[in-house]
């Protein structure tokens, strides 16, 4: 479920000229759970995302992407 969010937070930011360029992370990511790694492989999802955002739509883009997943990523109570 956090991948998908990260996925459709990702899409948004960046635009859909630009989705192939976070599919195959989001890929990756999904595989390496039912592998087993869990939140840490959500956490390298968001890292390539912020990465792959800035270099194609900018800082500014990249900082409102990493306020959402700030968000996302809290313990719900």
């Amino acid at each position: 479920i956090l991948c998908t969010r990260v996925k459709q937070e990702a899409e948004i930011a960046i635009g859909e000229s630009n989705l192939p360029s976070i599919e195959r992370p989001y890929k990756q990511a999904l595989a390496e759970i039912d592998h087993g790694r869990g939140v840490e492989a959500v956490r390298d999802l968001i890292r390539q995302t912020e990465k792959t955002i800035s270099s194609i739509r900018g800082p500014a883009k990249m900082k409102s992407f990493q306020d959402k997943m700030s968000l996302v990523m809290q313990p719900k109570a």
